[in-house]
């Protein structure tokens, strides 16, 4: 099924993660409210990040696009409080071995809210490739962000289960989706933020079994 999602769609695809954090918090919350304070601390720090998340869907679905675009901002410190906040808990829980390599730091100024669908939806996935492998086999992320000449690239490796290379064109159809819980809106959205929007590229490689690489390059 090739074709763009409806608004709804797209709105029940956006919530669908946040709300999902949001209870995998509050069920980490009972189990150590007494015991462990540090991790109860992280808990309500992810859980107010989500709904925060929220609350900017809303106003993305009130048509504010680009409320912040003048604004500039640390692309290290936007990535890294993205993948903490929103993943930190279920990548410790996993034993997952999150790397970063960033050459030079500097700073962007390309709408919050975009590129924060476009990160979480790409982390998104390669922790489920993650998880899908044998739970005695290492599990890594690394994200990479460099300056190429008037480029911003931001790469995003893990060694998950990959995608067969027959497939790697359908994922970014929108419905398609090898999973009964996904929507297939995703990785089309997040195509269509880097390149329509953004006017930059997205490079996508993997290999069945061994994992993805997803390359973000953006015009700074």
């Amino acid at each position: 099924m090739n074709r763009a999602p409806t608004e709804l769609e797209v709105f029940i695809h956006d919530i669908a993660s946040p709300l999902t954090n949001i209870g995998i918090s509050l069920e980490n919350m009972k189990s150590h409210i007494y015991t462990n304070p540090r991790k109860l601390e992280k808990t309500i720090v992810a859980t107010l990040d989500s709904l925060e998340f929220l609350h900017s869907i809303s106003r993305i679905h009130n048509s504010y696009f680009f409320d912040n675009k003048n604004t500039k901002y640390s692309v290290e410190e936007f990535v890294r409080k993205i993948v903490t906040n929103k993943f930190g808990f279920i990548i410790e829980q996993n034993k997952i071995l999150l790397l970063y390599d960033v050459q030079e730091e500097f700073a962007i100024n390309y709408d919050k809210l975009l590129l924060d669908r476009v990160i979480t939806n790409i982390i998104s996935n390669s922790i489920d490739a993650l998880l899908e492998k044998n739970p005695h086999k290492p599990k890594k992320i690394k994200i990479s962000i460099n300056k190429l000449q008037n480029k911003l690239v931001i790469t995003i490796l893990d060694n998950g289960i990959g995608v067969d290379n027959n497939l790697i064109k359908e994922i970014f159809n929108y419905g398609y989706s090898e999973k009964d819980s996904h929507f297939g809106i995703g990785l089309p959205v997040t195509k269509d933020i880097i390149e329509n929007r953004f006017g930059g590229v997205l490079k996508f490689q993997s290999l069945s079994g061994i994992g993805t690489l997803v390359k973000i390059i953006l015009p700074i």
